[in-house]
């Protein structure tokens, strides 16, 4: 019950770190795209950033599944998660905040 009124809070926070996800995908392949190949440190860190969000992701959805709340798997694909306006989502994600 204490946690009830967070679970919009927790759904859009995933949702979120979705188009975070996405977006960093998106980018990496349009640099290779470009000829561009990221290596070394700079995609050593991106996948360290790519893991933190994954692991953040997953403990938020045994949250909502603690609770009663099936998240399931992504509705969306990752090319509709990088067309999405992260700006507004963080808005969204401020607001019920």
């Amino acid at each position: 019950k204490l946690v009830t009124p967070a679970v919009p809070i927790l759904k859009q926070a995933v949702l979120v770190l979705d188009i975070i996800n996405a977006k960093i995908d998106s980018a990496i392949k349009s640099l290779e795209a470009l000829g561009i190949k990221l290596d070394g440190t700079v995609l050593t860190n991106i996948q360290n950033a790519l893991s933190a969000l994954t692991v953040v992701r997953a403990a938020i959805v045994k949250v909502l599944d603690f609770v009663g709340e099936n998240f399931g798997i992504q509705s969306q694909s990752n090319e509709a998660f990088a067309q999405a306006d992260l700006n507004a989502e963080i808005e969204k994600l401020k607001s019920l905040i």
